[in-house]
């Protein structure tokens, strides 16, 4: 491990460092451009604390690696795969990554892309204390595409972040598959959330284009509005939104598209099949 630390450290911009097979054990600092490769007998692990990987440098590549046992302290911002605001243009795919919290979190970097990773949470722990698959905070230009999420708190969980794309990325058996807080002028597009409490939960954003997604078997809601403003609901196909019967109470009720507080929008060419309500407009929803 710490050799791996040392080429790291030693590398220059525009190296590839191609990992050979085996476990590769420590916290590791990417703080040179360069490109970071593994294969399928590759593993970094990262010894149960702090980021598996920790990315300070732009202009880096991360591919093809399994990584697993980062440390598990949602207050530290633990995670897998940690990208810092120093960072940008990252690329990161092809990965494998099986821990405790966050998989994969972005800290106020832009232009970096997300393809084609899975990440796996821990279902022995409550789904509160997981953290997210991948985790966007106040970042920019972000791309998030083919990627696969499951057993995390969320799937893909975005606050404070404008002009990203969240794409074709299969989540499920989470508690929101998409969460949205806070972001605005971003586009929402061919994702498939199921087995969840809601398949996409967005909440206080504007400008939002949501098109083309499918949620399938969730528990309280298929899409929740939340104060959304100016943004386009269109051509997505919710099914089976059905409230355990075991977690039955009066007003609960599995909803298919759920407005509240939520003004401004364009709504159309949705199919709701199967719900307990397909539409339900609330507290102040209008235009």
């Amino acid at each position: 491990a710490g050799k791996l630390q040392s080429i790291l450290d030693n590398s220059r911009d525009g190296d590839v460092i191609a990992l050979s097979s085996g476990v590769y054990s420590g916290n590791f600092n990417i703080n040179h451009s360069i490109i970071l490769r593994g294969d399928a007998n590759v593993t970094i692990d990262g010894l149960g604390k702090n980021d598996a990987i920790r990315v300070t440098a732009s202009n880096v590549v991360i591919e093809n690696l399994h990584i697993r046992n980062w440390g598990d302290d949602l207050t530290l911002m633990n995670a897998g795969i940690f990208v810092e605001k120093s960072a940008t243009n990252i690329l990161i795919q092809n990965n494998y990554l099986k821990g405790d919290v966050t998989g994969i979190w972005l800290d106020k970097t832009s232009g970096t892309r997300v393809l084609n990773n899975k990440i796996q949470g821990n279902t022995s722990m409550r789904s509160a204390d997981r953290g997210n698959g991948i985790h966007l905070s106040l970042v920019t230009n972000v791309e998030v595409r083919g990627n696969e999420v499951w057993h995390t708190r969320d799937g893909l969980y975005i606050i404070s972040s404008q002009n990203n794309v969240l794409a074709d990325n299969y989540i499920h058996d989470l508690r929101y598959g998409i969460h949205y807080m806070y972001s605005h002028s971003n586009r929402v597009e061919s994702n498939h959330a199921e087995r969840t409490r809601a398949g996409y939960a967005l909440m206080q954003s504007r400008n939002l284009k949501v098109v083309n997604n499918k949620a399938t078997n969730s528990e309280d809601y298929g899409f929740l509005l939340n104060f959304i403003t100016s943004s386009t609901i269109s051509n997505n196909t919710i099914k089976k939104v059905w409230t355990k019967p075991e977690n039955k109470v009066l007003g609960r009720d599995g909803k298919g598209l759920f407005v509240y507080n939520s003004a401004y929008n364009t709504i159309k060419g949705n199919l709701i099949d199967t719900a307990e309500i397909g539409i339900h407009l609330t507290a102040g929803s209008e235009n």
